[in-house]
Order: structure tokens, then C-alpha cells, then sequence
């Protein structure tokens, strides 16, 4: 977490330091954000030349600022607050909440509220990405069965389907088997959590489906090269800056601090080029910077310098990543084990 505050503060300071009382001035958020997609898919590239522990570092790196970079869409990229539609959402949201204390854990009923809470939002002039967070903290994270139970259970249902075969016989038309397998299926979806349940059904449909349209939706970039010096300015500047070297100078200089202060300790396996090295990774910001650029800006040649300079920095983080990897795994020498 304190590695995405520094990640997210140093690239906005060095973006205010070329922009600061200029037209692009509200472009400041654009160089706060990762892609934890791009990012964690060039170091799994990197296999057993980096430990798991700093694989674990970014994508929890990633996570906080993904995080932090809807909690600024939510306050600073937001229209004008309605805040009768506020206080509806927060009575969605206790309401939601009351859902859990209760421990209610069938996923249907969060469904409708959810949906409204997400509606309100979107009218309410705080951006409605920030609903998608406040539902996530509703949801419960603990099952209804512990191990023990699911493993005395199932055994004991698992033997109740042995002991009901019969030569010949189907699944289908025995129907003490049948009843067997459906317990089976009950007691071990009540063993996850809904928001794991969740998180499973959803995974296919956000990978293959959500995440390209929209990286697609933002990413559509219109070049006049008639007009290609006009991409040599201060926005530009700002942004291919605050990514390739604002990310991971902030990123390194947090998580010296807060082992030197003994706060937190230093990966497992790794040292502190490792670290930096990974941290350059933190420039790639292309899907959330992206967004956030077509919200800060309403004229098209704005938003199309800023989508090209995030296009090129990120390009460049990563190659500097990888190639700052390659060079930490050269010096050590090692292949760390990887946790299957």
C-alpha cells in the first residue's frame, strides 16, 4: 500500500510540474495509474528468473493502486453532486451491509440492490466505478461451512453413494445417488465464500469479454502525422515522465522507507535492484490511464496526445522492466522456485 501511494503521488507531482496553471493542468491523475493486466503478464513472462515474493509484491501493488486510482476518478474526475442520490446510495449501501451482518449469503439477493446502488451512483455525479468497490466490501468473504465440516460431510455423503450403487444402474435413475451427489454439490459451494463464488463466475466473462471492450472503448487513437510535433508538449511530456520514471521512483522510494523504518520487511529471496526493477513495470498504465485521460479532458486533440504518450511510456516501462529484470537475474544468477 505504501508503494502505490509513492507510485501514485510522484507521477501526479511530476505531471503538475509541467503542467501546473496550463490548459492540461486536470491531466494530473492520467500518470497515477497501473495496468495490473500488462504488468503481472510481463513478469509471469519472466517465469523462475523472479521470486514469487515480489510476484505477490505487484499484483498486491496493483490491486492498492487500482484502488486508489478509482477513489480519484470518484472524488476528482466527478460532475457536479447530486446529493440527494448520495444519501439514496448510502441507504443502499447499510442496507447491503445489513445483508451481511445477517450473515445472508445467497448471491441473488445482493443482486438487485447492488444494481440499484450502481444506477444511483451514476446519477449522482460521483464517477460510478466507486460502486463497484462499496459492493465488493459488502459481500461476504466468510463460508457458511468450515473445512472440517465439508470434509466430515462430504465423507459421509461420498460413502452414502457407494453404498447406494448397484451394478447396472445410472446416476440418473438412481435417485439416492442422485440425492447423494446433490448434497455433495450443496455442502461444497457453502464451503467458498459468495464473494469467491463471485469472483469464479465472473472470471471468464471479465477476461475474455468485459476487459477487452473495454480497453477497446478508450483506447481508439486518431493520428494526424501532419501534426506529430504538436505531440512534443508539456501534457505529453507529463505523462510519458510521470509513468517511466514518476512509477517506479515513487514506488522504490516508499518501500525504503518503510523497511528502513522497519514497518514492513523486504520480499522473500529478493534485494533492492530487484525491487527497483519491478517497479518500472508500475509505468505500464495503458487501460486505467487511458480512462481517466478521456475523463480529464473534453477536447479531442487533448485526448488524443494523452492516449498516444500513454501508448508510448508504457510501451517504454515495459521494455525497461524486462530489461532491468534480465540484468537483476544475470547478477544473481539464480532461478527461484515457483509455487505450482
Amino acid at each position: 500500500m505504501a508503494a502505490a501511494i509513492g507510485g501514485m503521488v510522484f507521477p501526479a507531482l511530476i505531471y503538475l510540474f509541467f503542467n501546473a496553471g496550463q490548459p492540461a493542468e486536470s491531466g494530473w491523475g492520467i500518470p497515477m495509474a497501473m495496468d495490473i493486466a500488462f504488468a503481472l503478464s510481463v513478469l509471469s513472462i519472466m517465469g523462475d528468473r523472479v521470486p514469487v515474493s515480489l510476484k505477490v509484491f505487484l499484483a498486491a501493488l496493483a490491486i492498492a493502486d487500482d484502488l486508489g486510482a478509482i477513489i480519484v476518478i470518484a472524488i476528482f474526475y466527478s460532475s457536479h453532486i447530486d446529493w440527494n442520490m448520495i444519501i439514496a446510495a448510502m441507504f443502499t449501501f447499510a442496507f447491503l451491509i445489513t445483508l451481511n451482518v445477517f450473515h445472508i449469503r445467497k448471491i441473488k439477493y445482493y443482486i438487485i440492490p447492488s444494481i440499484l446502488l450502481w444506477i444511483l451512483f451514476l446519477h449522482s455525479g460521483i464517477h460510478a466505478t466507486i460502486a463497484g468497490v462499496i459492493i465488493a466490501m459488502t459481500l461476504p468473504t466468510k463460508p457458511r461451512f468450515n473445512k472440517k465440516y465439508f470434509l466430515y460431510k462430504s465423507r459421509y455423503f461420498t460413502k452414502c453413494f457407494q453404498y447406494e450403487d448397484k451394478p447396472g444402474s445410472e446416476i440418473l435413475s438412481n435417485e439416492e445417488q442422485h440425492l447423494c451427489l446433490q448434497s455433495i454439490r450443496k455442502i461444497a459451494s457453502n464451503s467458498i465464500s459468495p464473494s469467491q463464488r463471485l469472483e469464479y463466475a465472473l472470471h471468464h466473462s471479465i477476461t475474455f469479454l468485459i476487459m477487452p471492450l473495454f480497453a477497446l472503448a478508450n483506447a481508439g487513437v486518431e493520428i494526424d502525422f501532419s501534426n506529430i510535433g504538436q505531440l512534443v508538449n508539456n501534457e505529453s511530456l507529463g505523462i510519458f515522465l510521470g509513468l517511466v520514471a514518476g512509477k517506479p521512483l515513487g514506488i522504490f522510494l516508499l518501500c525504503w522507507i518503510t523497511i528502513k523504518l522497519k514497518l514492513c520487511s523486504m520480499p522473500t529471496a529478493a534485494n533492492w535492484f530487484m525491487i527497483f526493477a519491478v517497479a518500472c513495470l508500475g509505468g505500464i498504465g495503458f487501460t486505467m490511464s487511458v480512462f481517466i485521460d478521456n475523463l480529464a479532458f473534453s477536447d479531442p486533440g487533448m485526448i488524443s496526445i494523452g492516449k498516444v504518450a500513454i501508448l508510448i511510456a508504457s510501451i517504454t516501462s515495459g521494455l525497461l522492466g524486462w530489461n532491468m529484470i534480465n540484468i537483476a537475474h544475470k547478477r544473481s544468477g539464480r532461478h527461484f522456485p515457483q509455487y505450482k
